[in-house]
């Protein structure tokens, strides 16, 4: 399918980003601890363009102003330059990143569709960065538990709509860094619940667990690595998440009790080249593996049976050219997934990018941002394009984006494409199926 995008964007000056894009919006620090926010998902309300919408009152997924409400465009997120994929079948859930949120320095979002970290953004990207470790030792805990008030449940304006009053917590996280010169070192954690109190949903939810309350539990680690390789940044991750949670997934028709496990590793880094007439050359390069597993815990549900696994390698390698006003790349970018479940006819799916890039500040004001890519598969070859054209007008940047989005089912294969392939784990004989 081939989708044509195009998005003019009025943002106030004070929220215009000096880094990833020139219409992106920045949260930082201070406005997160101001807040109150407790999670991923509270940060990213707090920006203007962006609405939530549920279909169980208890998983809320993000859209922005240009987006579709349900249309599962994705949002591709980076932590500190690296992307990590929260796509689960084609849902989203921002709270499954393991970073804990003390240890954030700022988010920003960029509406646009355009190339980011060898990949094309097509919802948007949210870009997050940490802080920077302190030289020596130092450790971050935080601590919290309360309630959720004034929020009237899934079942509003039914005859069963009640007084939804959701506990959180207590919720832990903390972190250990140490920092020598141009190296450190981080590792970090958190545990996050979630109950289930409301009055109608709760007779529903046991009925489908034998777990007593919790409808979110999980548990999350996180380590990095900075320092100088070859003469360049080099920064390492690994991560790992386990997480109990009762999903309601709409072509299963109610609640699934799950328990989602997840481990990965990512490393890139930049190698200097020298000077050209083209600019500052360098080569960049990123890899990342993940590993996924979705399985049944205290199931009520006899046919219930996910038995998913799900590992996917990405690489990428790129030129770069760089001026004080102008950035040029060009590079390519492979995936490859593997998937295991019964009854699964097609297991590996492998594509390719090649692309290339041009930004551009002119004098004038006028910024540019060209990107370019073919990606390929065994179901074909598609073209992207995206042309970004921006510029302040006293208080406002003004900015247009015209795209091409030619995509594959295997870039990011829904749970549809997998259904199509056999994947039956998710149907339950107890619910009608149409």
């Amino acid at each position: 399918m081939t989708l044509f995008l195009a998005t003019l964007l009025h943002v106030s000056s004070l929220s215009v980003s000096p880094g990833e894009c020139p219409n992106g919006q920045i949260i930082g620090r201070e406005e997160i601890e101001a807040s109150g926010a407790m999670s991923f998902a509270d940060v990213v309300q707090l920006f203007d363009t962006f609405r939530f919408v549920s279909t169980d009152g208890f998983t809320w997924e993000p859209f922005h102003g240009s987006g579709e409400p349900f249309g599962h465009g994705g949002l591709s997120v980076f932590i500190d330059g690296q992307e990590h994929s929260l796509s689960l079948f084609g849902r989203q859930d921002l709270n499954r990143l393991p970073v804990p949120l003390s240890l954030v320095a700022s988010v920003e979002f960029c509406p646009s569709m355009r190339r980011a970290g060898g990949t094309f953004t097509r919802g948007g990207s949210l870009h997050i960065k940490t802080l920077v470790p302190l030289s020596g030792i130092h450790a971050t805990g935080a601590w919290h538990i309360g309630n959720e008030t004034g929020d009237p449940g899934p079942f509003r304006y039914t005859d069963q709509a009640t007084r939804n009053v959701d506990k959180f917590g207590p919720d832990y996280e903390g972190s250990l860094s140490f920092r020598a010169g141009k190296t450190s070192v981080r590792v970090g954690g958190l545990f996050d619940q979630f109950y289930d109190s409301d009055i109608a949903v709760f007779p529903r939810s046991r009925s489908v667990t034998s777990v007593p309350a919790v409808h979110v539990g999980q548990a999350s680690a996180w380590a990095d690595l900075r320092t100088s390789l070859l003469g360049g940044p080099f920064l390492a991750q690994a991560t790992g998440l386990s997480q109990f949670y009762l999903w309601f997934f709409e072509p299963a028709g109610r609640e699934l009790p799950v328990r989602h496990e997840e481990a990965a590793i990512r490393f890139a880094g930049a190698l200097p080249v020298g000077r050209s007439l083209l600019g500052d050359i360098s080569i960049g390069y990123r890899a990342s593996f993940a590993h996924l597993d979705l399985a049944e815990e205290a199931s009520k549900l006899p046919s219930f049976q996910p038995d998913w696994q799900q590992s996917t390698f990405r690489s990428s390698f790129e030129a770069r050219a760089t001026t004080e006003r102008q950035f040029l790349a060009l590079g390519a970018s492979v995936q490859h997934v593997r998937a295991q479940a019964p009854s699964l006819n097609h297991t590996d799916l492998t594509t390719g990018m090649i692309y290339a890039s041009r930004t551009r500040n002119s004098e004038g004001g006028l910024y540019q941002h060209t990107d370019a890519a073919l990606v390929a598969s065994e179901s074909g070859i598609r073209l992207k394009l995206a042309q970004t054209l921006s510029r302040f007008l006293r208080n406002y940047n003004v900015e247009l984006t015209a795209g091409v989005d030619g995509r594959l089912p295997e870039e990011n294969p829904s749970y549809a494409y997998w259904f199509s392939q056999g994947y039956r784990g998710l149907m339950l004989s107890e619910v009608a199926q149409s």
